[in-house]
């Protein structure tokens, strides 16, 4: 009988289901759309993670399956623009001989409830080429595309030298 009852209450712990943790607001635009914001997944931080340092360590090969076939990319000052075709991204790595990325901050969100999915992470970028130094600080936002699940979208929020 004590086992029955144990199996029972692990039965209801596993079952119980949980209010999802909200973690403010999303608003697209004045006057928008308010949606509810939720903590992502560990899984959508690990996959953006290693976009962001693959990218610095020139793994074009191997990061180019978390990309969709294009990428719409949004810069500081507002300006959309696709980004160059990812079989070209060697090229664009030809222009500088290293680069190193500390990532400080990633964190993943989902929006409520239609449950599109992004990733922030805010990190150092140091670029060197010859003996010059190029350094910055870097604030990203990477959209996911659920039904890929594949990066569709990358906002520079902040670049700071």
């Amino acid at each position: 009988m004590k086992k029955i009852l144990l199996l029972i209450l692990i039965t209801a712990f596993i079952g119980c289901e949980t209010e999802p943790k909200l973690a403010g607001q999303f608003q697209a635009g004045q006057g928008g759309v308010e949606r509810k914001l939720e903590l992502g997944s560990d899984d959508d931080a690990m996959f953006i993670k290693e976009a962001v340092l693959g990218w610095a360590a020139k793994e074009y090969e191997k990061i180019r399956e978390k990309f969709g076939d294009s990428l719409i990319v949004r810069r500081p000052s507002g300006n959309y623009t696709n980004a160059v075709k990812i079989e070209n991204w060697e090229n664009y790595g030809a222009t500088y001989d290293s680069m190193t990325r500390n990532i400080i901050s990633i964190i993943p969100m989902k929006m409520s409830p239609n449950g599109y999915r992004f990733v922030d992470v805010f990190f150092n970028q140091n670029v060197y080429s010859d003996t010059i130094i190029d350094e910055s600080r870097r604030f990203e936002r990477y959209w996911i595309n659920s039904e890929t699940e594949k990066i569709a979208a990358l906002s520079v929020i902040m670049e700071e030298e």
